[in-house]
């Protein structure tokens, strides 16, 4: 979690991992959104939301795939779980370029 509000972590694609799901999954009606193929971050459409970091995503926090610290990063160091429609929360995705 950045340490001011007007920073910006990002959490990179690392080497050596699947694709996964990126953005909408038509296949999947279940699923609003989710990034990463061990459902880095996931809403479903009943707007229940988690975080499982790690996978295909690295926190720039240390951590490991599956640990709180991880799992937390996402949403500003609360609950890795969430509910986006009660919460009214708003999502930006950005492709950055090296």
């Amino acid at each position: 979690m950045p340490s001011t509000p007007d920073k910006v972590e990002i959490a990179p694609k690392f080497n050596g991992q699947s694709g996964g799901w990126r953005g909408f999954h038509p296949d999947n009606p279940d699923y609003l959104m989710c990034f990463g193929g061990g459902h880095d971050v996931c809403c479903n459409n009943a707007g229940s939301c988690w975080t499982n970091m790690g996978h295909d995503y690295r926190p720039p926090i240390s951590g490991h795939y599956g640990s709180t610290s991880w799992k937390s990063w996402f949403n500003g160091g609360r609950s890795y779980s969430w509910n986006a429609k009660n919460d009214g929360d708003l999502y930006e995705v950005y492709i950055v370029k090296k």
